[in-house]
């Protein structure tokens, strides 16, 4: 093994509240032992995964294992052997001013003092707040870095020494995180790579909020009664309709009909939990607005009817009047003051009302989750909803639907947006979808788990942690990443934001689409565009970096398999590309043919079965997606 040692500086901490200044300390020499893993007489089961989580990180790096002692064992040692880790609460962790009951829910914290370093949380049980304080060692000290879910996703450095640290940290998660997938339930290594990352495909949710569409099912209760279909938006023509027929989830409500406001009191006073007081009041999806003279007058501009019914004009002003009204009604059902001040409303921003109103119209009391663009339009939009007084704010992104299974890499652009609306009081995020494009947009999921989960790191630390594991072909890798951020700009698809939302009218996308007379809209168009935007020229100079990558990594190493792994990807979609071209017969040459898309789609499963063979379940399952 060459010699090596893994050693950070961090926040160093004189620690003056009772016990002796803390000092770095040598944990593994030499190929030895030279520290203690210690549990704390109070730890949980937590805290005891966590331990042995901590015993296997530094077992997979330097090859020694520690034990794992009791305080009692480890307090029965000689003074000069009390070097360690010590885990949980206990008397040892008390002497050190740490107590997890001093924590808030799903915080945790870091400490040094004296040669020992000590790792608290305070868990629940779907928040393992001391594993998480380990996983931040494990991370920091050892270099260890989940990059994508499976064996070669997790990079583990090799040393003989490591050294640890004084160290001194503090951190409690967002309240609101979920990075939903497809398909729903994921195959369990996309579980471990989302816990790893303090992340999952279930809600943490703190606070108890609650979105989604939230009127889905009136159609179906209330649209056959004379009395209550008035409670239905109005097409142009006067009518209660449906804008998309197939769709009931879609209907839009008359909220301008007092009688709309009566009904959702009367199901909130009649929910379990006496009174709630949280309610989500989502508009349902899509357009289909109401153009009743009652919603109207809610509108501070006067739109033409269409307009309004397909969604293309600003429907804010009536939906903040709206909510206002409905809340102060709400909140006059409760005797308790207190009761009062707590009571909020979870809303959207997002369609046709996620234009901000003017600051200081909307007030607290509201909780707003923005689906926003990464884009100055998107600062501008979550500027604009925080100045309008919503009591917090939410991230509600649906990016990963831009781009179908390109590389497509906004790396820089993310990163950025979610530092400035953080700055801004971000509560949370809820991250629409993540698909298994790992292969070639792995590096942007790496990306936005790491900056929400570690928000002091910088994008080029971010970036250098993806590119470090691969080894020798480091520099070709971020060559790689950097020539499709800049293609990525370049293309510039427009936002998914209930509709499409421009980056650039004059982006390739935008500019091809039109062209051959294909959908703006993303959630389509993305894949549509694939053949358009992604010819021969554009993917050689991608591969000839990656085949350089390949000559500089050993054979047979992990750092070849993970270079193989994006070659495989790059040319995974390529197949890909290709069905779908083959799939539209005006896209085909003179001499081909259905039995030539037949041959694509059995190209592509063949290639994905090997990749799923060689590289687990980290690749696409679809040859054609339901968009098309």
């Amino acid at each position: 093994m060459i010699r090596s040692t893994i050693t950070l500086l961090v926040l160093s901490v004189c620690c003056r509240i009772g016990f002796a200044q803390a000092t770095a300390f040598t944990a593994v020499d030499d190929g030895e032992a030279r520290s203690r893993i210690v549990l704390g007489n109070r730890a949980s089961k937590v805290a005891k995964d966590a331990a042995l989580l901590l015993q296997q990180s530094i077992r997979d790096v330097s090859g020694v294992e520690l034990e794992i002692l009791s305080e009692e064992q480890f307090t029965s040692l000689e003074t000069a052997q009390r070097r360690g880790f010590v885990i949980g609460d206990g008397a040892l962790a008390r002497s050190l001013g740490l107590d997890s009951s001093a924590l808030e829910m799903e915080e945790f914290r870091l400490l040094s003092a004296q040669d020992l370093i000590c790792f608290v949380g305070r868990s629940n049980a779907r928040s393992p707040a001391e594993v998480w304080a380990v996983r931040h060692f494990t991370d920091e000290v050892l270099g260890i870095h989940t990059l994508w879910p499976g064996k070669i996703g997790t990079h583990i450095p090799r040393t003989d020494r490591i050294v640890v640290p004084i160290m001194e940290y503090r951190y409690r998660p967002l309240a609101y995180r979920r990075f939903r997938t497809w398909p729903k339930t994921p195959h369990p290594e996309v579980e471990q790579w989302l816990e790893a990352h303090q992340l999952s495909t279930r809600l943490y949710n703190r606070d108890g909020y609650k979105f989604g569409h939230a009127f889905t099912d009136w159609w179906e209760r209330f649209s056959e009664n004379p009395e209550t279909r008035a409670y239905f938006a109005e097409a142009p023509d006067g009518k209660v309709q449906l804008r998309t027929p197939a769709k009931p989830e879609y209907a839009k409500l008359n909220v301008g009909n007092p009688a709309v406001r009566r009904q959702i009191i009367r199901d909130w006073k009649a929910s379990a939990e006496q009174p709630p007081l949280i309610w989500n009041v989502c508009p349902n999806d899509s357009a289909g607005y109401d153009t009743s003279d009652a919603s109207c007058a809610l509108d501070t501009t006067n739109y033409p009817k269409p307009d309004i019914w397909s969604g293309k004009a600003s429907m804010t002003a009536r939906y903040v009047s709206f909510w206002k009204t409905l809340r102060s009604e709400m909140v006059a059902e409760l005797a308790d003051p207190a009761q009062k001040d707590q009571f909020r409303l979870t809303t959207y921003a997002y369609g046709a009302y996620r234009e901000p109103p003017p600051p200081g119209t909307l007030g607290p009391g509201f909780v707003i989750q923005i689906v926003p663009t990464y884009d100055a339009y998107g600062r501008a939009m979550w500027e604009g909803w925080r100045q309008a007084g919503a009591s917090e704010l939410l991230c509600r992104p649906n990016w990963w639907h831009m781009g179908g299974s390109a590389p497509h890499l906004p790396l820089r652009d993310v990163f950025e947006y979610i530092a400035f609306i953080r700055a801004r009081g971000m509560a949370g995020i809820d991250m629409d979808i993540l698909l298994p494009h790992w292969a070639t947009q792995g590096a942007y999921y790496y990306l936005l788990a790491r900056t929400i989960e570690r928000p002091d790191l910088t994008l080029e630390a971010i970036l250098s942690e993806y590119t470090t594991a691969f080894g020798p072909a480091a520099d070709e890798v971020e060559r790689y990443l950097a020539y499709w951020e800049a293609f990525t700009k370049k293309a510039a698809y427009p936002f998914p934001a209930g509709g499409p939302v421009s980056q650039n009218p004059d982006g390739l996308y935008e500019t091809l689409q039109r062209k051959h007379g294909y959908s703006l809209n993303p959630l389509r168009g993305s894949w549509e565009a694939t053949p358009f935007l992604y010819t021969k020229e554009v993917l050689q100079p991608a591969v000839e970096i990656l085949d350089r990558a390949a000559g500089k990594v050993a054979p047979g190493s992990i750092e070849a398999e993970r270079v193989a792994f994006l070659r495989e990807g790059l040319r995974l979609f390529w197949y890909r590309r290709e069905l779908i071209r083959l799939k539209a017969p005006r896209l085909r040459t003179a001499t081909e043919t259905e039995d030539d898309f037949r041959e694509a789609v059995r190209r592509w499963e063949q290639l994905r079965d090997q990749m799923q063979s060689r590289f687990g379940h980290v690749v696409d399952q679809q040859a054609i997606p339901d968009r098309l």
